[in-house]
């Protein structure tokens, strides 16, 4: 099979993707000629002639971003707070361009979530640039792949556990025209390879030992000698190294909102977007109805078939037949109405599957097994989201620091799971602060309370002693009195 193939659980979701990437990209891609008639089937007659009816038909339709909006809610619910990072001392600097092209970490985490959260399928291949590459310095990156430039996978079982053996990723690339003008768009598959090699044994008579070991293979279409295109090798096998030694695993890191797994599933936002579709069908019904009905039209009857009838005030019409009649017809029946009443149950309904997670607890008192019922299952899907990042790009920060040096590194991010705001009321404000200044709660335990209620938002409890030491008011020193002022004092 060439090197384009696709894995079968990619051919099964990829329309999902196309759906999913059309809704969250708005109106001119979900207008697109090339998408449309998949999001609003034409109505009869609306071809061939009637070619134009059809176009005028998606024009007046309105596209409304709820799946859109739903998604940048939940991104900016995550990230309202910085994600924690501990990560070595010699190497925090890197966090400012962890992409080697000016993205911070922070930046590539939210980019990386926001593809868990729409397509729930991204990865994390952590890479070295090879020796005379354009990169500035050389030195270990990450880069994000969408679900749709995975294109295919292995996993085997090694030494009795499964192991990523394969990935396949497409990338395009620019690079200078060969006209010498601009640059031009070059499609190219990396394949990633864990393959076994037999290494001969110093020992005499010994057995051979077989190790695993890391290559990456670019592949680009080139003419064979009857000028058919063909995916052919480009350039030799990357082999890369760390302190001479090849690697033993792939640094590939799958990222989805159910876990850092290669376990494909639809997109936990799917059922928003195919309501959000069908909010904009009925739209185009909707206008397409008010378009016609909305304006009265005139009839006559008793007058000649030729009369030339105009309409304003300053136009009579008048017939010598006395039983000539005139009026208008206007719409009144509910068609419409049942459709509005379908638009509003579309709406209510995108609220409960998008808003419901970013909304607060209500107020008014609920048994425990409800609120389980009514927020638990809504709000893990962006928690376990959140952890599920957490922890594939932690393994990919701790490959980093490791590639670069650190043989036992600690490198870990953990991204905010406080989706919802709720600052302290000022009530409890009030009784932390009798209680530290009854001195039955430490200065710790203030502190951290006001951390935890947003009184004091972004620092550590450490952070704020160190704010609270830089900003205390020395302590200026007593004069020393004279003797007679003593006496006098006494």
């Amino acid at each position: 099979m060439p090197v384009d193939t696709t894995h079968t659980t990619y051919n099964s979701l990829a329309p999902q993707w196309q759906r999913l990437r059309d809704a969250f990209a708005g109106k001119d891609a979900v207008k697109s000629l090339l998408h449309r008639e998949t999001y609003v089937p034409r109505l009869e007659g609306q071809d061939g002639e009637w070619e134009g009816d059809y176009d005028k038909y998606m024009g007046r339709a309105l596209w409304t971003g709820y799946s859109a909006r739903t998604l940048t809610g939940l991104v900016g619910a995550v990230f309202r707070k910085e994600p924690l990072v501990d990560f070595p001392e010699p190497f925090v600097p890197w966090l400012n361009d962890v992409t080697l092209t000016g993205q911070t970490l922070t930046d590539f985490a939210r980019g990386a979530f926001k593809e868990a959260m729409a397509i729930n399928w991204a990865g994390i291949l952590v890479d070295m640039p090879v020796e005379g590459s354009s990169f500035d310095e050389r030195r270990p990156y990450l880069s994000l792949y969408r679900a749709e430039d995975i294109t295919n996978w292995r996993i085997d079982l090694r030494d009795g556990r499964p192991t990523l053996t394969q990935v396949v990723l497409r990338e395009r690339i620019e690079e200078p025209a060969a006209d010498g003008f601009g640059t031009e768009e070059i499609e190219q598959y990396r394949v990633l390879e864990l393959s076994r090699r037999i290494v001969p044994s110093t020992v005499s008579g010994g057995v051979s030992l077989v190790t695993d070991v890391y290559t990456q293979q670019l592949w680009r279409i080139e003419e064979d000698v009857n000028d058919n295109p063909e995916w052919v090798p480009f350039g030799p096998p990357i082999i890369p190294d760390r302190k001479g030694e090849s690697l033993a695993s792939i640094p590939f890191f799958p990222i989805s909102a159910n876990g850092p797994e290669f376990r494909l599933e639809p997109s936990r936002l799917l059922d928003l977007v195919d309501v959000n579709y069908d909010h904009f069908r009925l739209d185009a019904d909707y206008k397409h109805g008010l378009h016609f009905t909305a304006l009265p039209t005139a009839w006559v009857a008793g007058f000649a078939t030729d009369a030339d009838l105009r309409i304003g005030s300053q136009a009579a019409w008048i017939s010598d037949n006395p039983a000539a009649r005139a009026g208008f017809l206007e719409f009144s029946g509910a068609g419409l109405g049942t459709i509005a009443t379908a638009k509003e149950s579309d709406e209510k309904m995108m609220a409960v599957l998008g808003a419901r997670l970013l909304e607060e607890s209500k107020r008014a008192v609920e048994a425990a097994e409800t609120v389980q019922l009514r927020q638990a299952g809504e709000e893990s899907i962006v928690k376990t989201a959140a952890r599920a990042l957490s922890s594939s790009l932690s393994k990919a920060l701790w490959v980093v620091a490791w590639w670069a040096g650190q043989d036992n590194p600690t490198a870990t991010i953990a991204l905010n799971t406080d989706i919802v705001a709720s600052q302290m009321s000022p009530g409890m404000l009030t009784a932390l602060m009798a209680a530290r200044q009854a001195d039955t709660i430490s200065e710790r335990t203030f502190l951290e309370a006001l951390v935890s209620g947003e009184i004091i938002q972004g620092r550590t409890w450490e952070e704020e002693q160190e704010l609270i030491a830089m900003t205390r008011l020395p302590e200026l020193p007593v004069p020393a009195m004279e003797e007679d002022e003593e006496d006098e004092a006494a």
